[in-house]
């Protein structure tokens, strides 16, 4: 689908577009298995590369819901000869289509298992050492693509890129249940920093339920995720709504 006020050569190559819904119910259990058994960074991000339509539902966080969404891998966006020794440059770049055209974004991975916040000696919340070095990660990525928004553009023949957002995921949302004071604080970091958004594993899920769920081609999602989600004993449609006013 492409809008009325979208322009020619705001969307990357045909070659790039991923289809969010082709994955099986085998793809998606082995994801809710490695959230659940708390698998490593490597273990996700090896995961993820091997089933890129799951992780194009990234896309829900920046209101793209069932529109198209390209993926584009690090070699198309990285200059010849660039050395990408202290990791600068983001994996992969992320489009997705709204009503606005095309927005950007980049993602990094931590593990299920990483702390968001911890209490320092006086009792503040602070960020842990994992999930700082996200965000510095997502804002290294950001940089990079805003420095050579030039050479993208020039490398993808599209007219429409700029700067990326950005969107971390990390840990899990039951760490933030346990302290309203972490939720408090991480609401107020994506409410403020405009660019980058934090975002729990659980979240990650509920953006491939809610989005996928009415799609005739995923039958399978409500035995799934009735599974995941047995201790809480809501539907896929209460679920979202008790929770997506938190942010998490």
């Amino acid at each position: 689908m492409r809008f009325a006020n979208a322009l020619e050569g705001d969307y990357p190559p045909k070659e790039y577009r991923v289809d969010p819904h082709n994955f099986s119910e085998d793809d998606l259990a082995n994801l809710i298995f490695l959230i659940s058994k708390n698998a490593s960074e490597t273990e996700i991000d090896s995961f993820l590369r091997h089933n890129l339509s799951l992780l194009s539902f990234t896309s829900a966080f920046f209101r793209t819901g069932h529109h198209d969404s390209w993926i584009i891998k690090q070699p198309i966006i990285k200059p010849s000869g660039f050395v990408n020794g202290t990791g600068k440059i983001p994996d992969y770049l992320f489009a997705g289509e709204n009503s606005d055209g095309v927005t950007w974004w980049v993602v990094d991975l931590k593990s299920p298992t990483d702390r968001l916040y911890k209490e320092d000696k006086n009792g503040r919340i602070v960020e842990t050492a994992q999930l700082a070095s996200g965000i510095s990660q997502i804002r290294d990525y950001i940089d990079y693509c805003t420095k050579n928004q030039g050479y993208i553009r020039g490398a993808l023949e599209v007219k429409s890129f700029a700067s990326p957002f950005g969107v971390l995921i990390i840990g899990r949302e039951s760490e933030l249940k346990q302290d309203l004071r972490k939720q408090a604080y991480k609401a107020q970091f994506n409410n403020y920093t405009h660019n980058i958004q934090i975002r729990t594993y659980d979240s990650f899920l509920r953006q491939i339920e809610f989005y996928s769920r009415s799609s005739y081609k995923l039958p399978f999602l409500a035995k799934l995720y009735k599974l995941f989600f047995i201790r809480e004993e809501l539907s896929p449609w209460d679920r979202w709504c008790k929770y997506s006013s938190s942010e998490d």
